[in-house]
């Protein structure tokens, strides 16, 4: 059973012959041939499906509509108001940020937080303002080397520094400390120590925040096998 919203009379409706099955309440684009088809483009997104006599005013819903029907969507906009349908397995609070998983459906927004190091002493990297990151820590190489964090771009080298015998000393909080010590870390990544002893060699690993489309206006938990929706706000820097 799926709920939905009140159309606002000014938004922008179209209508298109749908391409596959897809539920009111998904997130749809255009597809070479001019149909609607059910994606998780969100820079792509053209409309979010309507049910079939365009209100949704909190009536109920059953069921999807299939392939070949004609159906309505609105254009969704900055501010926008909207009801759509929240991913399974999804536990989000009042505030989180929204995305789109791989049918359109909303879910919670991917952090992009990434772990450099070993299984229990590790520096977590979160990239901040959409930015594409990458990171790695390096082994020097040779025998009594100090720590040395440098960014260049959307890049974080960590070299770490050994004993003399050549063995890695740097620690999670160390590396850490080195980091936020560079000048420009505030506006590309945060970063948090895990673990008290020394960490590995990394190979380089990128990471990037996912796109966020919308934020919940209220909180809502679903299951592994039941579909429901969420009233949400759609994000500023949609188009």
């Amino acid at each position: 059973m799926l709920v939905y919203r009140g159309i606002d009379p000014n938004r922008i409706m179209e209508e298109r012959i749908l391409s596959g099955a897809a539920y009111p309440g998904q997130a749809v684009v255009r597809t070479a041939s001019a149909k609607f088809i059910a994606s998780a483009e969100v820079n792509s997104i053209y409309a979010i499906l309507t049910d079939k006599m365009n209100k949704l005013d909190g009536s109920t819903l059953e069921g999807a509509y299939e392939d070949g029907d004609r159906v309505e969507g609105f254009v969704p906009r900055p501010g926008d108001p909207i009801e759509m349908i929240l991913a399974l397995s999804q536990t989000i609070v009042e505030g989180a940020e929204l995305g789109l998983d791989a049918t359109g459906f909303l879910k919670a927004a991917s952090t992009g937080a990434t772990a450099i190091g070993n299984a229990t002493n590790y520096v977590t990297f979160t990239p901040l303002n959409g930015n594409f990151v990458s990171a790695s820590f390096v082994d020097p190489s040779g025998n009594t080397q100090s720590l040395a964090v440098t960014i260049s771009g959307g890049n974080i080298i960590v070299s770490l520094a050994t004993n003399g015998a050549g063995a890695i000393t740097s620690t999670p909080a160390l590396i850490v400390a080195a980091y936020e010590a560079v000048s420009g870390n505030e506006l590309l990544a945060t970063a948090v120590a895990t673990g008290t002893a020394a960490v590995i060699a990394n190979a380089v690993e990128s990471f990037q925040a996912g796109i966020v489309f919308a934020v919940a206006d209220e909180a809502v938990t679903t299951t592994s096998s039941v579909l429901d929706t969420i009233k949400a706000t759609v994000a500023p820097n949609q188009k």
